[in-house]
């Protein structure tokens, strides 16, 4: 495992906190044909509660990559039209 997708761990709390990249490379492990949740878990030292969550938010789109750049719609004009009733 690389140190890049290894967990970051904080001095200041118990909690481990893993980057999003090392989150999604576990869950898309966990996910391939005949792969255990359990056995994949084990494998990286997480409890296999934590990679069912993290599976979870993965179907949700919660670890998609974040771009940078605005994104327009293309969206066509509204109008509204003025009433005489106030």
């Amino acid at each position: 495992m690389s140190d890049f997708l290894s967990p970051a761990s904080s001095t200041e709390t118990s909690r481990r906190r893993y980057p999003v990249e090392y989150k999604r490379q576990v869950v898309q492990e966990s996910m391939t044909s005949g792969a255990s949740i359990a056995r994949t878990a084990l494998a990286h030292g997480i409890n296999a509660n934590q990679l069912h969550n993290w599976r979870w938010q993965y179907r949700r789109g919660d670890f998609e990559v974040a771009t940078q750049e605005p994104i327009l719609l293309n969206l066509p004009p509204v109008f509204v039209a003025l009433s005489s009733r106030v």
